[in-house]
């Protein structure tokens, strides 16, 4: 799937957005990453984590505006889907649905049943013999990608929008 939007330079993706961030990317043009880490700093180390290797592996450097990375699903199965009604309570202050398509050099894919060991701060067992950070960089392994995939980039651009909608 993944090598077919490679070809075309660009990945789908859902992102869920605030309302007030929706409309800066309106009349903006374009956001940019600014979120906390949120309200539970127990995640703090694999956020920071996340932005190291997004800095790392993003070609794309026209970011400088960025404090934070945006988040959002490219492939979303055998999961709850984050726009269901159970799962809707984890995002407080999120009111839009946005479809884009992003540059492909613009975004960074991974795992996102594999993220949850980096989230748990656990290793991801595969080979005993790496560090447990080492062991984490197999989210990022397309060939190995689950039914579900997320992504993280820096910006997002009103160009780029397929698609948007309220969330009820």
């Amino acid at each position: 799937m993944f090598k077919t939007f490679e070809q075309r330079n660009f990945i789908p993706i859902t992102t869920l957005q605030s309302e007030q961030c929706f409309e800066t990317l309106m009349s903006e043009g374009e956001v940019f990453g600014d979120a906390t880490l949120g309200e539970n700093q127990e995640f703090e180390k694999a956020y920071l984590w996340m932005k190291t290797q997004a800095n790392e592996r993003i070609p794309i450097r026209e970011h400088s505006k960025a404090r934070d990375l945006l988040w959002g699903f490219s492939r979303f199965e055998n999961h709850p889907s984050p726009l269901s009604p159970q799962q809707l309570h984890c995002f407080r202050g999120i009111d839009i649905k946005i479809d884009v398509l992003v540059p492909v050099m613009e975004c960074l894919l991974s795992d996102y049943d594999l993220w949850h060991c980096v989230l748990l701060d656990t290793p991801i067992v595969k080979v005993s013999e790496i560090s447990k950070e080492i062991s984490w960089e197999s989210i990022f392994d397309e060939l190995s990608f689950g039914p579900s995939v997320q992504a993280v980039f820096w910006r997002l651009k009103k160009e780029w929008i397929i698609g948007w909608s309220r969330m009820v």
